[in-house]
């Protein structure tokens, strides 16, 4: 087994699965043999469209890939025949001849055009009706793939570790958030089968997330399977609005409930507000995170920084301070992290969003200094967040990293630039993100120097006496 490789080959595909079948339907439809190996891709599907155009790849017997297209006729797309609604068309071969003009790919495509004038011209063809009923099936889940529902990653220091994703629906709608809102969820047994895969790979710390997790029905029985049955330490990613209900928050704690990790973003409700795209849920993700650190409920806070929010980032700190750890001394906050926003689903906004490195830099040494005075534990350079380099005039604050704890998936669109190459933290570092070096390039990464050993690991938590 490889380190810190994601594992999910035991886990019941959903989305594939569904790829499957649409590929089972194409050969059937096409008339091609069930035991041919076919690849297919969507490559355009409007508001419009019934079957949007689906382009086919199979391996010949020369072992080129040949490439057809079936689909809408209305899609605007050159096709090779029509037949009432629907066109069929083919690419030429790698070396760019036309294969209607090679002797070996004649007979093939011969039989393709008969096939198609056959299953279009006959009244609801049951080969073309239920390529039909399966595509339909499948478009709703076009645009995502299983492991955005869950994923197991492997940390040697904690062991295997589970994310569950209670589909997108959200009662907010965060303008840097990655996912699509009309996203739909799968079947819902899925979500208990990959629990139950989870438990058997070995995880013990099972994070619940969304969307908003708290609007999902399942969301109370799935933590008490995980927690009773499994003996999960069960926690949600939350905008915490919901749990600012007690009877809907005793339910959860009754079920196994083991602590929340609140997206807070501002101390400002109408920055907050505005960055949420929800007016007046401020107040209410405020008292979910009072009433959970009023139940004894432990609370980790997340807050992304970006341009709307970055100036912020100390009047926050305060806020957290006064309102989340001087008022509750018996069960403060524990921990803060502070991410850097990767892929937005709107990439117009992300682009205008990105703060500079060097322009973030004395907001949030401020806001760390602020925060450092309690204990707090506080993550900027995680999986998350930034490069330590962020701190490089304040190098007291930096957290640094093992690389080897961190799994692929948290490594995946990070990369270091020319100017990491002789830092002396590179091996403790996760990176830039590509959405921030597509904007700046390198601007703000500053590599420490004199080459050597960076300190020792640690975390930032209450300043030295």
């Amino acid at each position: 087994m490889i380190k810190g490789a994601q594992q999910t080959q035991a886990f019941r595909p959903f989305v594939p699965a569904l790829r499957g079948l649409v590929a089972e339907k194409l050969k059937a439809l096409l008339g091609l043999p069930s035991s041919l190996h076919l690849d297919w891709d969507l490559v355009e599907y409007g508001p419009d469209s019934v079957l949007g155009t689906v382009q086919v790849t199979i391996m010949t017997m020369d072992s080129q890939p040949f490439r057809l297209e079936f689909g809408d006729l209305s899609s605007g797309r050159q096709g090779w025949v029509n037949a009432r609604e629907y066109q069929i068309g083919y690419h030429n071969l790698e070396d760019g001849s036309d294969p209607l003009q090679n002797p070996e790919y004649v007979p093939f495509l011969n039989a393709v055009r008969k096939r198609f004038e056959q299953i279009t011209t006959a009244k609801n063809h049951p080969a073309l009706e239920e390529y039909r009923s399966i595509f339909q099936q499948f478009i709703p889940y076009r645009e995502v793939n299983d492991s955005m529902y869950r994923q197991l990653t492997l940390n040697p220091k904690t062991g295997p570790m589970g994310t569950l994703r209670l589909g997108f629906r959200c009662n907010q709608d965060c303008w840097f958030c990655w996912q699509g809102r009309d996203w739909p969820d799968p079947p819902h047994d899925f979500y208990f089968q990959w629990l139950d895969h989870m438990a058997a790979a070995g995880v013990r710390n099972l994070a619940i997330t969304g969307g908003e997790p708290t609007i999902h029905k399942l969301l109370p029985t799935i933590i008490e399977r995980a927690t009773r049955k499994h003996d999960m330490m069960a926690s949600i990613q939350t905008n915490a609005i919901r749990l600012a209900k007690p009877n809907y928050l005793k339910q959860l704690r009754d079920a196994g409930l083991h602590h929340v990790f609140v997206s807070l973003h501002s101390a400002d409700p109408e920055v907050s507000n505005r960055m949420m795209r929800a007016p007046g849920t401020f107040r209410w993700t405020v008292k979910g995170t009072e009433a959970c650190l009023e139940a004894g409920v432990p609370v980790h806070l997340n807050t992304v920084i970006e341009h709307a929010n970055y100036k912020g980032l100390p009047d926050h700190a305060r806020m957290v301070v006064e309102r989340f750890v001087d008022a509750y001394p018996k069960n403060p906050i524990v921990k803060m992290v502070y991410s850097h926003p990767s892929k937005y689903y709107d990439a117009s906004m992300s682009a205008r969003a990105i703060v500079p490195l060097d322009e973030l830099r004395p907001y949030l040494v401020e806001a760390i200094r602020i925060l450092q005075k309690t204990d707090i534990e506080i993550d900027v350079t995680g999986s998350c967040g930034f490069p330590p380099c962020i701190f490089h005039d304040a190098p007291d604050l930096i957290s640094w990293v093992d690389r080897d704890t961190f799994d692929g998936q948290d490594l995946s669109g990070r990369y270091y630039g020319d100017a990491c190459q002789q830092c002396a933290g590179k091996d403790k570092c996760l990176g830039i993100r590509k959405e921030y070096a597509d904007k700046y390039g390198e601007r703000g990464i500053e590599p420490f120097d004199p080459p050597g050993s960076p300190p020792n690991l640690r975390k930032i938590g209450r300043a030295a006496s």
